[in-house]
C-alpha cells in the first residue's frame, strides 16, 4: 500500500520509520565523524543510486553514461542484486542471471569494459583498477559510503520525488531526504514530456532545501520492440508483458498507449523466472494467439526459458534537455581529463 496516500497508516507506522531513522542516521554520522572508513577511489569514478528502494532507472542512466564516456578502460561495479553467488565476481556477458544477477549481467552485455559485482564495493573497485579502469561507474552506491567515489548522482521518480517521501516503512525512503546533500546532480526520471518551466522550478526549490547540487530532469524514450532475432513486433497480434521490475507503470502506459495489450503480468523485483512462470504463455505464443514482451532487464532471465521461441524485448532510454545533457556531461569529460 502506497502510505504517502494513506496519511493513517504513515502515522501508525512513524515509530518504526522513527527507529529506522536512528539508524540509518547513526551510521552515516559514523562515516561523516570517520569513526567508519570510506576508501576513497583513485581514479575517476561515479555513484549513481537513489534514496528510495528502488524504480528511478538507474541501469538506463549507467547505460546512458557508458554511451556518452565509456571506452574498453570503464569498469562497472555492481553488488549483483538477485545473484544467488557471493564474493567478487566478474562478470561473464554469456553467463546466467543467478550467478552474477539481472542488472550486472544486462550491463556486461552492454559495456565495452568489465562489469564486477561484489557485496564489498571496495573489492569490485581495487579488482577494476588492477584491470586498469581509468572510469568506474557505480551501481547503486549511492549509500554505499565504504567507497568515496568522486561524483555523485541521486535518481529520483518526478512521480514520487524523494523530497515529498517518507522513511521506510511510512513511505519508501532507504535513508533520510538530508542524504541528498552528498549529490553532486539530483535527476528527476521518468518526467512527463510536456513537463514546464515552472514545474521545473518548484522541483528545484524543494531540492534546495536539501542539497546545492545541480537538479536534472529526464524522461524516458522506447525504442523499437524486437525478438532476439531481430525480427519487429506484429502490431496487429495482442501482446502479453511480462515484468520483474521495481516499478512497471511507466511501460504498461507506453504499451497500452501504442499496442493491444492482452495481458500483464508482474513479479517482485529481481524475480527469478521459472518455466511454469509462463508456461501458458509460451503456449499461446507457440500457437501465434500472442507476443510476449518485456524488459532488457528480464531479458537476459526469459530467454533461457523459452529455449528459442521469440521474445521480445522493449528497450528504455533516458533522455535530456540538450541544456542538461551538456550541463552534466561537461563536468564529468572534465572529471576525466583532470
Amino acid at each position: 500500500m502506497d502510505t504517502n496516500k494513506n496519511p493513517i497508516l504513515r502515522v501508525l507506522l512513524s515509530p518504526f520509520s522513527g527507529l529506522y531513522h536512528f539508524i540509518t542516521g547513526t551510521r552515516n554520522k559514523s562515516f561523516d565523524l570517520r569513526l567508519l572508513k570510506s576508501y576513497p577511489i583513485p581514479v575517476p569514478s561515479i555513484a549513481i543510486g537513489n534514496l528510495s528502494a528502488g524504480g528511478t532507472g538507474k541501469t538506463p542512466m549507467i547505460e546512458f553514461l557508458l554511451r556518452e564516456l565509456g571506452t574498453d578502460k570503464t569498469a562497472i561495479v555492481s553488488r549483483g542484486y538477485g545473484r544467488q553467488s557471493k564474493g567478487l565476481l566478474k562478470v561473464n556477458p554469456d553467463g546466467e542471471a543467478r550467478e552474477f544477477g539481472d542488472e550486472s549481467l544486462q550491463l556486461a552485455r552492454k559495456s565495452p569494459g568489465p562489469v564486477f559485482v561484489s557485496e564489498q564495493r571496495e573489492l569490485g573497485v581495487k579488482a577494476a583498477i588492477e584491470e586498469g579502469a581509468e572510469l568506474i561507474l557505480l551501481d547503486d552506491a549511492f549509500q554505499h559510503r565504504y567507497v568515496k567515489a568522486q561524483r555523485y548522482i541521486l535518481l529520483s521518480q518526478y512521480k514520487d520525488p524523494f523530497f515529498s517521501d517518507y522513511l521506510i516503512p511510512s513511505g519508501g525512503l532507504r535513508e533520510g531526504r538530508a542524504g541528498a546533500q552528498r549529490a553532486d546532480y539530483i535527476i528527476f526520471t521518468k518526467c512527463p514530456t510536456d513537463l514546464t518551466e515552472s514545474d521545473k522550478e518548484l522541483y528545484r526549490n524543494r531540492s534546495a532545501y536539501y542539497s546545492t547540487g545541480p537538479v536534472l530532469f529526464t524522461y524516458l524514450e522506447y525504442g523499437s520492440i524486437q525478438d532476439q532475432f531481430g525480427n519487429a513486433i506484429d502490431p496487429n497480434l495482442p501482446i502479453a508483458l511480462v515484468t520483474a521490475i521495481a516499478d512497471d507503470s511507466a511501460i504498461r502506459t507506453y504499451l497500452n498507449q501504442h499496442y493491444d495489450v492482452n495481458k500483464v503480468i508482474g513479479f517482485k523485483d529481481h524475480h527469478n523466472f521459472q518455466a511454469s512462470d509462463i508456461a501458458q504463455l509460451m503456449a499461446e505464443s507457440k500457437a501465434g494467439k500472442i507476443q510476449i514482451v518485456c524488459t532488457e532487464k528480464d531479458q537476459v532471465k526469459l530467454l533461457p526459458i523459452l529455449k528459442g521461441q521469440p521474445l521480445f524485448t522493449l528497450p528504455v532510454e533516458h533522455r535530456f534537455s540538450a541544456a542538461d545533457q551538456k550541463l552534466l556531461l561537461d563536468d564529468l569529460r572534465g572529471l576525466l581529463s583532470s
